[in-house]
């Protein structure tokens, strides 16, 4: 029987697949018991042929092929193909750490849809950040409106296994076409309320490359992110709506990781090199979906009042944007990256 199915996307990722393959065979797993599979998404370099030589020298390895589509269709490809019990999406360009998985199998009980993990974020090849504060321990169980009420929606879907059946049951997929779309699909998860045990381990390591889509700052990349996200959380903000007077605790602290998201928005607005026609159009969207006033008041205080100012003096933007693009961006921005861990 598979118990697990590792859903890998790929996508011109020649140079780091195979490392990521093999931190997944080296999960402590025993033969028979877990598939890899690798979403070929059209790509041009490579990944193809390293898909074919993977799945040859290693029985686990399975190929799916596809035109190019994305990285929700990708997962999802892998979704409806997958043959595990259990479902763990892995980044071509991420591992995980030896024996990970294997350690979380006791926790996968039959009332259990969700196992949640840490993970290390690294820069380069420094590590930045580590997730873990008491290894090993058992920080939270209970169902998905729980662990909003306590949490709030989380950014990455990576740091999950899943219980497929449960995904299949309540019709969850990730939303086709967009970007940044982790955090839609693990609320939209958590809104379905699965049993759900979280961890204080670390199992993932994700790594933040210079010429990944998360790094990418150019004009036409920032300007689909702010439409995408604003999207997403557009979506959020009216599955919200029903619950705003009868779980106060859930409703508020979502509000806080929307507040907070506006950061991420507004990192990409700055290199998005709107008109002021353009931006003063983008407030108005963002007042009527809901995304502003700020309301929790919980965000980085320096950001917090520059988007405040931002939003109330608007001929602001234009000069702080090209500050943010000709200096932050290219001075500030790394030095953080590097020393913020």
């Amino acid at each position: 029987m598979t118990l697990i199915s590792f859903i890998v996307p790929v996508y011109n990722s020649e140079s780091t697949l195979e490392s990521c393959v093999k931190s997944l065979l080296d999960q402590g797993l025993d033969s028979g018991t877990f598939e890899i599979l690798l979403v070929n998404d059209g790509s041009s370099d490579g990944s193809a042929q390293l898909c074919e030589t993977l799945s040859a020298r290693h029985d686990p390895v399975r190929v799916l092929n596809q035109d190019h589509k994305g990285l929700p269709d990708s997962r999802n490809k892998g979704i409806k193909e997958a043959k595990g019990e259990w479902l763990c999406f892995v980044d071509s360009d991420d591992t995980l750490v030896p024996g990970g998985v294997s350690s979380l199998l006791k926790y996968c009980e039959p009332d259990i849809d969700l196992v949640r993990f840490y993970c290390n974020i690294y820069y380069g090849s420094v590590p930045a950040k580590t997730g873990c504060d008491n290894p090993g321990a058992e920080i939270f169980r209970g169902n998905g409106h729980g662990y909003l009420r306590q949490f709030g929606f989380e950014t990455f879907c990576w740091n999950y296994l899943y219980r497929k059946s449960f995904l299949e049951t309540k019709g969850l997929e990730f939303y086709s076409g967009i970007v940044a779309e982790d955090f839609r699909f693990i609320f939209d998860v958590m809104m379905a309320n699965p049993g759900v045990v979280s961890l204080d381990s670390v199992i993932y390591q994700y790594y933040i490359r210079p010429g990944s889509q998360s790094m990418v700052r150019d004009e036409a990349q920032s300007r689909r992110r702010v439409k995408d996200m604003a999207g997403s959380l557009e979506h959020i903000i009216k599955e919200l709506e029903p619950i705003k007077d009868s779980d106060h605790a859930l409703y508020d602290n979502c509000f806080r990781r929307i507040d907070g998201k506006m950061l991420a928005i507004y990192s990409r607005v700055l290199t998005a090199n709107y008109s002021s026609k353009e931006y003063l159009s983008l407030i108005k969207s963002f007042r009527t979906i809901g995304l502003l006033p700020l309301r929790s008041g919980v965000m980085n205080k320096v950001w917090s009042k520059l988007i405040i100012i931002l939003t109330v003096n608007l001929r602001l933007y234009k000069p702080i944007a090209w500050l943010y693009r000709m200096v932050f961006i290219p001075i500030v921005y790394p030095f953080i990256r590097r020393y913020s861990g």
